[in-house]
């Protein structure tokens, strides 16, 4: 695949290197004034780290997406998941319920407009014709409201029927981004099941440090593989490569993570209470650290 650089960012970066040149980078009399040649040196330098960048990535595609790297393979499937999500969500349950109530909406409205038109034909008294026709007037009311009701479904219905036609478009300009996306998940996947199956049969050092051999039979064994592969997957989902602890280190910059990892960590700590590795511990008091287990 061969890329080019975006015209419209060399003509920004030009625009902002030749300001540069001109303008002082701090203010006073005895600011430093970048030359052209430096201005320019710096946008040569910009471009020798983009065309690189750029290379490495043609590389990488000329690869079969098989044997890419597992962390390539991650931003890959992040990148196809965020094109495809800016197709919006897929609304065609809520369209189908908002078109069936417009439908109860018209059978309603009209037969109010009926009613309406009854009571203005009809004759009243002669005695009752200088009094308000308040059966009118409820009747009247009661179609202004389910007419509203009827315009506001309308309007929805129209909007989300915009919406959903531009999520469908979007998607059918993107379907090879969906085939891909598939063909990733299933590398990932065999890659996942790969790594829990050689962890079940011969665990690393980080599994025997904190779930102990596996047990071999009964519950608590079936307790150790499910463990195992949960550790595993979480390993591959956030590309954990070194053996020294089993999840890694603390993600400090991600919320989510965060909870992904606490989730295993409480995990392991209950499958290691469960195999007699651990102690429940007591109810802690202020300022005692919890056992350690080598996370």
């Amino acid at each position: 695949m061969v890329r080019q650089f975006d015209e419209k960012l060399i003509e920004v970066l030009v625009f902002h290197v030749v300001g540069l040149a001109r303008l002082d980078i701090e203010d006073g009399p005895h600011a430093r004034v970048v030359s052209l040649a430096e201005a320019t040196e710096t946008l040569d330098s910009g471009f020798r780290r983009r065309r690189a960048k750029h290379l490495a990535l043609d590389e990488l595609a000329t690869v079969p997406i098989e044997a890419w790297p597992t962390p390539e393979l991650h931003a890959e499937k992040r990148r196809v998941e965020q094109v495809l999500g800016a197709a919006g969500p897929h609304r065609q349950r809520d369209l189908d319920s908002l078109v069936a109530r417009r439908s109860t909406a018209i059978d309603e409205l009209a037969e109010a407009n009926v009613q309406v038109e009854s009571l203005r034909g009809r004759k009243r008294p002669l005695r009752e014709r200088r009094k308000p026709d308040t059966e009118l007037i409820r009747a009247t009311g009661r179609a202004g409201i389910l007419q509203d009701r009827f315009d506001r479904l309308d309007a929805e219905i129209t909007s989300l029927e915009t919406s959903q036609h531009r999520r469908r478009s979007h998607l059918a300009a993107h379907e090879a981004d969906a085939h891909q996306l598939k063909a990733i998940e299933a590398i990932l996947d065999g890659r996942t099941q790969k790594a829990i199956a050689r962890s079940v049969t011969d665990p690393p050092s980080y599994i025997v440090k904190s779930l102990g051999r596996r047990p071999g039979r009964g519950h608590p064994d079936r307790e150790w593989v499910r463990t195992v592969a949960t550790v595993e997957r979480y390993r591959a989902e956030h590309d954990i490569t070194g053996k020294r602890t089993i999840l890694g280190p603390y993600p400090v910059d991600n919320p989510f993570d965060q909870m992904d990892w606490e989730m295993i960590r409480n995990r392991v700590t209950e499958t290691r209470q469960e195999l007699g590795i651990e102690r429940p511990s007591p109810s802690r008091g202020v300022g005692v650290e919890p056992p350690s287990i080598g996370l």
